[in-house]
């Protein structure tokens, strides 16, 4: 992880936090004139708001929520995570290589420390799976939404708002034929 990956990493993961400069040089164990350089580079993007709080004499550095740039760098954020924890392995190898969706906040960039990760997986392997481990690798609850091939195209009718959520989030794995 280079220095500006520490960084971001924890403007991703409290998107609300205000942080200032000697905050985030202790987290990320950098020198704070690093850090400063970092921000300014950061802010110029546009991936955060950085602003000189004359009250308390420090400069207060936040999430840049509405810029596209972010939302997309957040995205693949959360999706590299989800990936190196091993999650991604661990359900081929369980549910014989299932098509994975990600979905809802998390797919969305709007996740905040609390949220839970949404997965829709079709599979045809009817088996409980324990994902307790990669709840506590992602410090994040995970809601699975396990279906067969069958199943996901009764979905389709029933719950077409469900579908077009799953669809328009992101396919971390596997292959699904919508037609």
């Amino acid at each position: 992880m280079n220095n500006k990956e520490k960084i971001l990493k924890f403007i991703f993961e409290e998107p609300n936090k205000e942080f200032h400069l000697r905050l985030l040089a202790r987290l990320s164990g950098l020198h704070p004139n690093t850090v400063i350089s970092i921000t300014d580079e950061l802010s110029k993007c546009g991936l955060i708001t950085k602003h000189k709080d004359k009250e308390r004499n420090v400069a207060v550095i936040k999430a840049n929520k509405q810029n596209d740039i972010y939302k997309l760098k957040k995205q693949f954020y959360n999706i590299e995570k989800i990936h190196e924890s091993g999650l991604i392995d661990f359900l081929n190898r369980e549910l014989s290589y299932p098509a994975v969706f990600l979905f809802g906040s998390y797919a969305k960039a709007e996740n905040y420390p609390g949220s839970d990760i949404d997965l829709f997986i079709i599979t045809e392997e009817n088996k409980k799976i324990n994902v307790n481990d990669y709840e506590a690798k992602l410090h994040a609850k995970m809601q699975l939404f396990v279906h067969t091939k069958a199943e996901f195209e009764k979905l389709k009718k029933t719950n077409p708002e469900l579908i077009n959520n799953v669809l328009n989030g992101y396919k971390l794995t596997g292959y699904l034929e919508v037609i």
